[in-house]
């Protein structure tokens, strides 16, 4: 597991620390705290396409998701 989570870690490094950086510029108070947020968040939503593809709102959530972050 270990070396899993490393080579998971090394390949996800650039995208989280690019959201850190995202959030550090549109002000957000913890950046790193709204990095695992948003990547929970997403988790959660990618898990819900998957699920139930056909009656999941996508369109009103990726406008909600827009609302919050951008």
């Amino acid at each position: 597991m270990s070396i899993v989570y490393k080579k998971m870690m090394k390949m996800g490094k650039p995208y989280v620390e690019g959201l850190i950086d995202y959030f550090k510029n549109k002000g957000f108070e913890k950046p790193e705290i709204m990095t695992r947020y948003f990547s929970a968040l997403m988790d959660g939503i990618q898990m819900h396409i998957m699920l139930d593809p056909k009656t999941f709102p996508a369109e009103e959530v990726k406008k909600l998701l827009i609302k919050q972050f951008a």
